[in-house]
């Protein structure tokens, strides 16, 4: 019976010690399950900021390389721009040399044009200035080969219908007629504006009608060449017959007038002027 109750005692000994390590066994595993599982929660809380951490990066790398993009984008238009830039400033550079190299040229041009105008309109005063004193030549005579001359000119150059009748059939001012159609020429050949006014009281001698109409044809063919609108005034002056001439360029700019010297006698130039001294005067 003792001894049964020795076992008993034993047993109960070993099951306490055997419960108590259990226990502590089950406390430590409680423990270290905890703290794991405080670990996984901090584990995980720093995965979730490392991946919020990585995904801000990803969105300011993105966000960078659009502003580069962008930034070259910029830049390659601008480099565009330059380039556009700087072949207009060529193009604009050349057009404006060509442009100076044709005024130069034009001018050039106007000079010989000018000094063989001058010439001419020298050479043909002169000789309108012999006749119009109704010396050796007969003075009548070469005006009516100067009115056929003008027929001549109105029919190839001025008549709108072959065959049209005369303009000087039936006329009593036959020196008006001709400047009219020597402006309606110089307008057809040159392709200048011509502005023609005439008051004279008509009729006028050969000579001094000779010596009006050759003067006017020169003076009006220079500066018509040389601007791009003329305008052509012949009038009275007391006993005298003026020429008056005045010519623009293509910005509306008076122009030199056409300068000629001629030796003494009824037709005198004074700048764009030409003047028939005595012209009106009545014949003895």
């Amino acid at each position: 019976m003792l001894a049964a109750v020795i076992a008993l005692a034993v047993l109960a000994v070993v099951l306490a010690v055997v419960l108590a390590v259990t226990l502590r066994r089950l406390s430590g595993e409680r423990a270290a399950r905890a703290s794991a599982e405080g670990k996984v929660t901090t584990t995980g809380a720093a995965l979730a900021d490392a991946q919020a951490g990585r995904e801000a990066a990803e969105a300011r790398a993105e966000e960078a390389e659009a502003r580069a993009v962008a930034a070259a984008e910029q830049a390659e238009a601008a480099r565009r721009e330059a380039t556009t830039a700087e072949g207009d400033a060529e193009r604009r550079v050349r057009a404006a040399e060509d442009e100076r190299l044709a005024a130069e040229e034009a001018r050039a041009a106007a000079e010989a044009g000018r000094s063989e105008a001058d010439r001419t309109v020298a050479e043909t005063a002169a000789l309108a200035a012999r006749l119009i004193d109704d010396g050796a030549a007969d003075p009548a005579a070469l005006w009516t080969l100067e009115r056929w001359r003008s027929e001549r000119t109105w029919r190839n150059s001025v008549a709108a219908v072959a065959g049209a009748p005369s303009p000087f059939a039936g006329t009593d001012q036959p020196l008006r007629v001709a400047l009219e159609i020597e402006a309606a020429a110089v307008r057809e050949e040159v392709g200048a504006v011509v502005d023609l006014a005439v008051d004279l009281p008509e009729p006028l001698t050969p000579g001094a009608s000779l010596a009006t109409l050759r003067a006017t044809q020169e003076v009006l063919a220079a500066a018509a060449k040389q601007g791009e609108a003329t305008a052509v005034e012949v009038s009275a002056q007391g006993t005298d017959v003026v020429i008056r001439v005045e010519s623009l360029d293509a910005d509306g700019n008076p122009l030199p007038p056409v300068v000629v010297s001629l030796p003494p006698s009824r037709l005198e130039v004074d700048g764009a002027v030409v003047r028939v001294r005595d012209a009106l005067a009545p014949v003895d």
